[in-house]
């Protein structure tokens, strides 16, 4: 009976162990991914042309889609499983009108 106690408290000790190094490593992630996304928007500057943003994001593989309506750019970068931080670029007469980042996610 005490070897079975003793198994099953050791269970018990992995899975919540287990689960809380999960939860630990997806705020690290999405909180890296946060960070990584306002770096980005703040080597932008209202007003400027998005090319040099566009050749950066490029370089270091960041995804990226362009947009019409309205004009603009958005930047991924990924947080844990379904999550990802976005800085988007707004656009107005090809310049930059207005940067901003946000969390998109489940």
């Amino acid at each position: 009976m005490k070897a079975l106690l003793k198994l099953l408290g050791t269970l018990a000790a992995i899975a919540v162990f287990g689960v809380a190094g999960l939860v630990g490593y997806g705020i690290h992630a999405n909180q890296r991914a946060a960070d990584d996304a306002a770096n980005f928007c703040g080597e932008v500057a209202i007003g400027a042309d998005p090319t040099p943003a566009l050749a950066r994001a490029e370089a270091a593989g960041i995804r990226h889609i362009a947009h019409r309506e309205p004009p603009g750019h958005d930047f991924y970068f990924p947080g844990w499983v379904f999550n990802a931080a976005v800085c988007q670029l707004s656009l107005v007469d090809g310049r930059v009108s207005a940067i901003a980042t946000r969390s998109e996610g489940d």
